[in-house]
């Protein structure tokens, strides 16, 4: 229903911002790390989510579209409200749930408020499958285009244990993080991608 409000940040707390937009001020949930990209006093865009509920209507806030597109996919896993989809957001980020999801280990996603051991469990389930190849879809341009290190590094590290979808998920990193995707050696590219799978 809404995808973003543009306004002047009236006051920013650590849970919540508020935006005025003609003269209305929206209360807008948000973790600190989000809040941390907004000024009281400046004209700004906040990517945000309404969660409509029997009794409430709750607009959450994030610092990108990305964070935003991964708290709708949150939503859809059966246990997993607004307030958990938040907290994994605000805790892990899309591209730390992407890594873990991609390496199938659940203790970062213990580490957050509200999520057990059947939840993260759950979330791997639900979740590994279609948010490793939804970034794959996304930023497939951006790791596949001219990069010669890209084939020598996936066969490499395929051929050290990892699977097709670990190593996609660590390459698509990689060339996110480069300052110049284009110019990564072999050698600097496969560093960084077992960076990415926890091997120093």
């Amino acid at each position: 229903m809404l995808e973003y409000v543009r306004g002047t940040v009236e006051s920013v707390a650590v849970d919540h911002t508020v935006v005025d937009i003609g003269g209305l001020g929206i209360r807008i949930e948000s973790a600190a790390a989000a809040s941390e990209h907004w000024r009281v006093g400046a004209e700004q865009t906040v990517e945000v989510e309404l969660v409509v509920r029997e009794d409430s209507w709750t607009v959450y806030g994030f610092a990108s579209k990305d964070d935003r597109d991964v708290f709708r996919l949150l939503l859809s896993v059966s246990g997993i409200g607004p307030r958990t989809a938040a907290a994994i957001v605000s805790t892990l980020g899309a591209s730390g749930l992407r890594r873990v999801l991609a390496s199938g280990d659940t203790k970062e996603l213990l580490a957050v408020p509200g999520i057990g051991r059947k939840s993260a469990q759950r979330l791997l389930l639900e979740l590994a499958d279609r948010l490793v190849l939804e970034t794959v879809d996304v930023t497939a341009t951006t790791v596949d285009s001219g990069l010669s290190w890209r084939s020598d590094v996936e066969a490499g590290l395929i051929s050290l244990g990892w699977s097709g979808r670990e190593v996609t998920a660590a390459l698509t990193v990689v060339a996110e993080r480069a300052e110049d995707p284009q110019g990564l050696s072999v050698a600097e590219a496969m560093r960084s991608a077992l960076q990415q799978l926890g091997r120093p």
